[in-house]
């Protein structure tokens, strides 16, 4: 019976103990809520800067290497990622029972849980390359590309393209044009080459073993750094290619490209033959339809998206005045129907958007006054340019300067043409480009543009509102105009080639 007591006072003195040790824990979490909490915090930035790290680590050895996360990688970021998420939830709590014992209680078991499971997670970081990342086996993808045998013009870029990466000398290569000309088109086939001839496996070969390589990089706006991103430099020695496919003749000259491919317009038989492909011969056999279809195709502006979009949605299509509408419809920029808008039309807009500036912006804009196909005279509109206060310095002379580096700029983009007729330089707006400028101008800036519409009368006085800012009626048969606009803000009225 001793015995039996004895032990049963050693029970009763452990479960004591035991219980005292929980109840100061229990005590500690009811007392302490807010620093556990920050605590946890701490643990937690800890946690996502070393997730972080591993992200960057796997992007650079993407970028290298062509390698890819591991499994092991994956699994752990996808835990970070659930405990970051649990921890967020988790320090909401206090909101729903800060006040309550049990509750803070509870809110410090969690913390104390979830404060173990981060810690694990820290002893768990991937440090090594290979737990983070492992290259893959393939070289690159096959691109989808519009088939290029129907564009002799594409054809003709693409074996100098190709000629330029079969030469030793030769680096870097730039292929910059419009937006909607078909430059990653020819890149993309150029893409599939390589992949799929013999000479693939010397020109693609992974970055770290410094072989031969060639990299193409699509849409790039501002001149960048390959250095920095851990592309090595090509070289003669190294046979190594980097291919860069720009709308800026500017990035190309910044990142010292050796060789220039410009991207231009599909010329007119090409711009017919892939309308034909697109609209079918069923169609075009009608004696009716063809005189109209072929003014259709023109009002494309020779750019392959443009033609592909609009002979999509008139396939088939064997009533007449489905394709007069057509037709009125591209003349007058109408051409959300089509889809040209979602197709070309936003691609265009972005070259305008990256622009340097709203003077740039508005100088560009400017353009868009004068009829369509119009050439400018660059010193006529330079000298617009300076009336309408959009060029600043300290002398004419130097504004002059300033507007003539604009239009070298916008001409780099791939926004205005230039043409020299005779000595003199001129510049014009592409069909497709001047459609988005009109509608840009038809909010802000606020313009009327009726320009070479053949009006005898111009524009309806109501629509001469005290927000519109510019007035082209150039190249139409007003004789006068018989009405006191109420333009306030009204800086420029073109009404140059009228009857007056």
């Amino acid at each position: 019976m001793e015995y039996v007591a004895g032990a049963t006072n050693i029970i009763g003195l452990i479960v004591s103990c035991k219980l005292h040790e929980v109840i100061i824990i229990k005590f500690e979490h009811w007392r302490t809520p807010k620093r556990s909490i920050d605590q946890l915090d701490e643990l937690m930035r800890r946690l996502d800067d070393h997730r972080k790290d591993v992200e960057d680590k796997a992007k650079w050895l993407r970028l290298l290497k062509g390698a890819v996360k591991t499994k092991e990688c994956k699994g752990w970021l996808r835990q970070v990622h659930q405990v970051k998420a649990e921890v967020r939830s988790l320090k909401d709590e206090p909101a729903r029972g800060y006040c309550f014992i049990d509750s803070r209680i509870k809110l410090g078991e969690l913390i104390e849980e979830k404060s173990g499971y981060i810690r694990q997670r820290l002893e768990d970081v991937l440090r090594s390359e290979d737990s983070i990342a492992i290259p893959e086996t393939r070289r690159g993808d096959i691109l989808s590309a519009i088939p290029m045998m129907e564009f002799k013009t594409h054809d003709q870029i693409f074996n100098e393209i190709w000629g330029f990466l079969s030469d030793k000398e030769t680096r870097r290569v730039g292929v910059w044009g419009m937006g909607g000309a078909g430059k990653t088109t020819i890149m993309s086939a150029i893409n599939n080459r390589l992949l799929t001839e013999t000479r693939s496996s010397k020109l693609w070969q992974p970055f770290n073993k410094r072989k031969k390589f060639a990299l193409i990089l699509d849409d790039v706006w501002e001149p960048i750094s390959i250095e920095t991103v851990g592309i090595p430099v090509p070289t003669v020695e190294n046979g190594c290619k980097l291919i860069i496919i720009t709308r800026n003749l500017r990035v190309c000259r910044e990142m010292e490209t050796d060789k220039n491919v410009e991207v231009k317009v599909l010329p007119k038989n090409e711009v017919w033959n892939l309308f034909k492909n697109k609209v079918g011969e069923k169609v075009l056999s009608i004696q009716e339809i063809q005189p109209i279809a072929m003014d259709v195709a023109k009002e494309c502006g020779g750019l392959p998206l443009a033609i592909a979009a609009v002979g999509r949605a008139l396939r088939e299509t064997t009533n007449l005045r489905k394709w007069d509408n057509a037709l009125e419809g591209l003349k007058t920029s109408s051409t959300g129907t089509y889809n040209i808008d979602e197709v070309v039309c936003s691609r265009l807009k972005s070259s305008y958007s990256k622009l340097n500036d709203d003077i740039r912006r508005y100088c560009f804009l400017y353009c868009g006054l004068y009829p369509k196909g119009h050439l400018i005279d660059e010193n006529e509109l330079i000298n617009y340019w300076v009336w309408e206060d959009l060029l600043e310095g300290p002398s004419t002379s130097v504004m002059k300067c300033k507007g003539q580096i604009i239009i070298d700029e916008l001409i780099s983009a791939c926004l205005l043409e230039l043409k020299i007729e005779n000595g003199v330089r001129f510049v014009k707006l592409h069909d497709m480009i001047r459609d988005m400028v009109i509608r840009i101008m038809s909010t802000k800036p606020r313009c009327i543009v009726n320009a070479d519409g053949g009006q005898v009368k111009p524009a309806m006085p109501q629509e001469w509102r005290e927000d519109v800012q510019w007035v082209s009626l150039m190249r139409n048969n007003v004789k006068s105009i018989d009405f006191n606009p109420t333009c306030h803000r009204l800086t420029s009225l073109l009404l140059q080639y009228n009857a007056f």
